[in-house]
């Protein structure tokens, strides 16, 4: 008889059960509603299938559920003269209950340890994800959308974050982040004294390049600001073996809480931070420039040949206090200055 190769139904089931893959848990799902369809391909000695749904949704017996959404999934198997490829696209997709799913869904091996490991939440809109070879070392990729209230846990040296909106376009070998975002959260343990820092706005332009001496970052039009500081900032940053990278930053900013200046100097030694925040009782800071270049292997560079690190600002209406049992000064003017390990004080 003939064999069926293309279906496409409008589905509204109730207390379903699904295994989507040989070696996958099974799926028990309360409700599958929207339209559903597939179809087999063949492109000459290649083979493969497409997977579509539009307006489908979704609630598993656990209580995960899937918002309506339109998705296209396309895969082709490899052949002796081409590697497999593969491309996903999806109108609106929401990463928490995705991620909640992904032990039952087909993604590669690696995709679904990922996805547990740093508990992806927000949305994504107008996605298009295509690659070509093995799905979890792809020789080739790119990677195109939009994204809103982005978050996850750190991984493999990206740090935690949360509440970040922008959009993605890259591939391989470069590409480009646009971020645009309110109330977004940072994490950066071991770089700065509070290890999360809150912004109420974060805009930024990031581009990247993979070359044959490993990844080169560039920032331009970063802007930030939040109850304590507000600033840009740009530079660049590459990786390099045996090292945390090497950086070129300079950053302008317009004010800054002198009570919290201890949050935002990076890589200061304990002791300096815990001092700058017993230390400094009130004041702001404003016309506040920072350099930061060199090996970071190397900071804060005690040797000036290594690198340079230095935050230089004017401060007004300072109330510090040196020690306890020593007398204070209070409504200090004048220039407070960071340089390698070195801080210090010029009042006017």
């Amino acid at each position: 008889g003939r064999q069926l190769t293309e279906a496409t139904a409008d589905v509204a089931l109730a207390k379903v059960s699904a295994r989507l893959g040989r070696a996958l848990p099974l799926l028990e799902l309360d409700y599958l509603e929207g339209r559903l369809g597939g179809k087999q391909m063949r492109n000459g000695a290649r083979t493969g299938f497409e997977v579509f749904g539009k307006e489908l949704s979704l609630k598993s017996g656990g209580g995960v559920a899937l918002p309506p959404a339109d998705f296209a999934v396309r895969w082709e198997r490899g052949s002796p003269s081409q590697p497999p490829s593969g491309e996903l696209q999806a109108n609106a997709l929401e990463l928490q209950p995705l991620a909640h799913l992904g032990e039952f869904l087909p993604f590669p091996q690696a995709v679904r340890r990922q996805l547990a490991e740093i508990v992806p939440r927000g949305s994504v809109f107008d996605l298009k994800l295509s690659w070509t070879g093995d799905p979890d070392r792809p020789e080739q990729y790119s990677v195109r959308g939009r994204f809103a209230d982005l978050g996850a846990r750190a991984l493999h040296g990206v740090p935690a974050f949360s509440g970040l909106s922008g959009q993605l376009d890259g591939n391989e070998k470069r590409g480009n982040l646009s971020l645009g975002a309110k109330n977004a959260t940072i994490e950066l343990p071991g770089i700065l004294a509070d290890e999360k820092v809150h912004f109420d706005t974060l805009t930024a332009q990031v581009g990247w390049l993979q070359g044959k001496d490993g990844l080169a970052l560039k920032f331009s039009n970063v802007a930030l600001a939040n109850r304590d500081i507000a600033g840009t900032l740009f530079g660049t940053f590459a990786t390099k073996s045996g090292s945390p990278g090497v950086i070129d930053l300079s950053g302008s900013f317009s004010r800054l809480d002198g009570t919290s200046t201890y949050r935002y100097i990076p890589g200061l030694p304990e002791s300096v931070s815990s001092y700058l925040k017993s230390g400094v009782q009130a004041g702001h800071a404003f016309d506040i420039r920072l350099r930061l270049k060199g090996d970071l292997g190397h900071f804060p560079f005690n040797d000036p040949k290594q690198g340079s690190f230095q935050v230089a600002g004017k401060v007004s209406g300072v109330d510090f206090e040196y020690a306890e049992g020593w007398p204070g000064l209070n409504g200090v003017r004048g220039e407070l200055v960071f340089e390698g390990r070195q801080m210090r004080i010029a009042a006017s």
